[in-house]
């Protein structure tokens, strides 16, 4: 059923780009670990890059359990990939006071990950704007019933859309 609903059309594309998020962040785990021996733990620079990263994941881990708990609205994705991009320029902008020749490709590698997932976040703050609906599971709602068919999303319009 979580699988069903996942690849359903709307949320789909910003299922695939949240999961490009995490293979990206798991690239930039592999640089961290990979490149410890330089001694990062001394760049305070290189700290504050690792807690916004991990803040930006965190942000679409929540829009990723949110929209798998089959309650999506388009204010919190889009707060939520908002959010996402602005940790990850913040992130992006602590390398640049980092000047070590010694990892100089490292600091590369780590810029073009941020891009390519700041591009995959802004696509899907787009998306979920101009192509999707508040939508909840009738699963979720008291006295609507048990049952798991075809039919299960209702769109609802929580007084956030504009009149």
């Amino acid at each position: 059923m979580l699988l069903k609903y996942v690849i359903s059309y709307p949320f789909s594309p910003i299922f695939v780009a949240k999961v490009h998020h995490f293979v990206a962040f798991v690239l930039l785990a592999f640089l961290w670990i990979r490149n410890r021996a330089v001694n990062f733990a001394h760049s305070t620079s290189f700290t504050l890059l690792a807690v916004f990263d991990l803040l930006a994941l965190l942000c679409s881990l929540l829009s990723v359990w949110l929209t798998v708990q089959k309650c999506y609205i388009v204010r919190v994705e889009i707060g939520f990939s908002t959010a996402s991009i602005v940790l990850l320029t913040l992130g992006s902008l602590c390398t640049f006071p980092i000047y070590d020749e010694n990892i100089k490709n490292v600091l590369h590698a780590i810029n073009i990950i941020h891009g390519y997932t700041i591009a995959l976040l802004g696509f899907a703050t787009w998306w979920a704007y101009f192509k999707t609906k508040n939508t909840i599971s009738r699963l979720l709602i008291r006295g609507w019933g048990d049952a798991n068919d075809d039919d299960q999303l209702e769109e609802f319009d929580f007084g956030l859309e504009e009149q």
